[in-house]
């Protein structure tokens, strides 16, 4: 499901008007107090004539038949990570 994911956020980063460049891997990150993986882009904004990076981070969790899709997303600095781990509970 991440890999899924993964190029989702990457052709709707690539297509948002302004950002170019967007690319992406899976790799494991903290939600919930545990070690999932989640699919991770990173793009550029290009935003009156300056450049900012820009950031997203998304983990997918099932439970029964509940699932619930989680996208942390940073500008300039990456802290999607920790955005993610600050989640304790759902």
């Amino acid at each position: 499901m991440a890999e899924t994911m993964k190029q989702s956020l990457i052709d709707d980063l690539n297509s948002t008007a302004g950002v170019s460049g967007g690319a992406g891997t899976v790799e494991d990150t903290t939600f919930l107090g545990k070690s999932v993986p989640s699919a991770y882009v990173k793009g550029v904004l290009n935003y009156g004539g300056n450049e900012f990076d820009v950031f997203e981070r998304c983990v997918i969790v099932r439970k029964g038949t509940f699932v619930a899709v989680v996208i942390a997303t940073a500008l300039i600095d990456d802290t999607t990570a920790d955005q993610l781990a600050a989640f304790t509970s759902l």
